[in-house]
């Protein structure tokens, strides 16, 4: 089970920087403790390149003992509406 929040504020259509929480609850049925669970929070930048082109890029550090230390996110989307 897992949980992910993010907020974003809107400068423009190309930069919208925000902050995300991610969370990894592991097995629904193994009632972990907080630092046996993965925690993550940090800084992400959201936008459009182009009208069919979206990034969403960011940065997670880890908050508890089973999360790692540092991970870099992104995301590179290409909308085509039929």
């Amino acid at each position: 089970a897992g949980f992910a929040w993010s907020s974003r504020y809107r400068l423009s259509r190309y930069f919208q920087p925000g902050i995300e929480y991610w969370i990894d609850f592991g097995q629904i049925n193994e009632h972990l403790a907080y630092n046996e669970q993965s925690h993550q929070v940090g800084p992400a930048f959201y936008g459009h390149l182009t009208p069919h082109i979206k990034y969403d890029v960011g940065y997670l550090f880890g908050v508890s003992r089973a999360a790692p230390q540092g991970e870099l996110k992104w995301v590179l989307e290409y909308e085509l509406r039929f």
